[in-house]
């Protein structure tokens, strides 16, 4: 795997297929990792690192028919994530990285133990073509922020998330949440929805891709939703927007 790698990655193991149980495990995490395994039909498991004593995160990287004596090689590509860990108040609940093309369907999901400092390492992956999204918390469903993201063998693909946005809180009455809406798609992108003891996390920097998009803010009644208003994000920008008063 490319170097820089080793870090994300808690083990790597072979399984037998059959489900006859874990033939080997490597914590020892290295830009090469060797193990043995029986002959016949086995899976390579990488074992995905997670803050504060969580279990690892454990994914498919590969599966094999070994015959007996025979090396099988599994040469991996990775994906870093360039993004300014120091941005204050990021809303960051969870990271997906998902192959979407070039084999077989393989899905990675890192959540928020109370920090998130294993979600911008870069991950070793099998050859392929990925998509990258964040899970914002106090919304339903993982927002996008990068397709098309080609993985190749041996190398380290960059995948710059250097642009997104803040809402700073408006006056009138209170914000129950706020959706936003990019251009050219009918769901929206991200829907948030405030707690029910204080605002978190309707005012925290989100990551966003470049682009136009549609808010609206729902108000408490009598108030409801607010007529629909236009941000635009521009490579490398963190937009900060007040939202008009209803």
């Amino acid at each position: 795997m490319p170097a820089g790698c080793a870090p994300s990655l808690a083990a790597v193991c072979v399984d037998r297929a059959d489900g006859r149980g874990r033939a080997e495990t490597a914590s020892n995490v290295a830009a090469t990792v060797c193990l043995a395994a029986p002959a016949g039909t086995c899976r390579v498991v990488f074992a995905f690192a997670n803050s504060n004593f969580q279990p690892p995160t454990e994914v498919e990287a590969a599966r094999f028919d070994i015959a007996p004596g025979s090396t099988n090689v599994l040469v991996c590509g990775a994906i870093a994530l360039d993004v300014d860990e120091k941005l204050p108040d990021l809303n960051l609940a969870g990271l997906l990285v998902q192959r979407t093309a070039g084999g077989a369907p393989l899905s990675l999901e890192l959540k928020d133990y109370g920090n998130t400092y294993y979600f911008f390492k870069p991950k070793p992956l099998p050859a392929g073509v990925y998509e990258v999204a964040i899970r914002y918390s106090r919304s339903e469903a993982p927002s996008t922020v990068a397709t098309g993201v080609v993985v190749t063998a041996g190398a380290t693909t960059m995948v710059k998330l250097d642009s997104g946005f803040e809402l700073k809180r408006p006056a009138g009455p209170r914000v129950e949440g706020w959706s936003l809406t990019r251009e050219g798609e009918a769901a929206p992108w991200l829907e948030v929805t405030r707690r029910t003891d204080n605002d978190e996390p309707l005012w925290r920097r989100v990551l966003a891709p470049p682009g136009t998009y549609t808010l609206v803010v729902r108000r408490a009644a009598p108030a409801g939703p607010s007529k629909p208003e236009t941000l635009i994000v521009a490579p490398g920008q963190f937009l900060t927007h007040e939202p008009a008063a209803p």
